[in-house]
């Protein structure tokens, strides 16, 4: 791993291996910013295309796993290298995802990185149907089941935590 990179959290529940989560968490750190001397453009660079090598697959044209957050979190975060066909094709994985299921599966991790891809790519229309429908897990379906604040699962599931948020 990058130097940059100190730790990683076991993280099955998202469907990622936990060096993905890592990446997650560490990327935006090493992104250039004011400070170069801190942060330079190749340390970024450098940790781009280890992510690549490690976790994209281009026969498949996926990230590691293929799950929702597995796609977006490179796409929201500037990680992919691909060329512009290829992220039109990982937006096209997870919406097709989305309207198979019917719900987003990204969790605390992944959600906000898959709102941003398919807001950036024009989805937005995905993204206001996964909210607002209550008959399959996500927001409204948890407060359709009562809940006051966001619960620790999608589903509002009773054995789980009810105030996660």
């Amino acid at each position: 791993m990058s130097s940059c990179v100190r730790w990683a959290t076991p993280s099955s529940g998202f469907r990622l291996p936990s060096a993905r989560t890592c990446w997650r968490i560490t990327f935006p750190g090493c992104r250039p910013c004011a400070f170069p001397n801190l942060h330079p453009p190749s340390r970024a660079a450098g940790i781009r295309d280890r992510f690549n090598r490690e976790f994209f697959d281009g026969t498949r044209r996926s990230y590691s796993t293929g799950s929702q957050s597995a796609l977006a979190i490179p796409l929201a975060l500037g990680l992919t290298d691909a060329p512009e066909a290829t992220k039109r094709a990982l937006v096209d994985a997870i919406v097709g995802d989305v309207e198979q299921r019917g719900y987003a599966t990204a969790g605390d991790v992944g959600f906000g990185s898959l709102l941003q891809a398919l807001s950036a790519y024009g989805r937005s229309d995905i993204v206001y149907g996964f909210l607002n429908q209550d008959e399959k897990p996500g927001y409204a379906y948890q407060l359709k089941k009562g809940a006051t604040a966001l619960t620790e699962t999608w589903d509002a599931s009773l054995g789980a935590s009810h105030n996660h948020i």
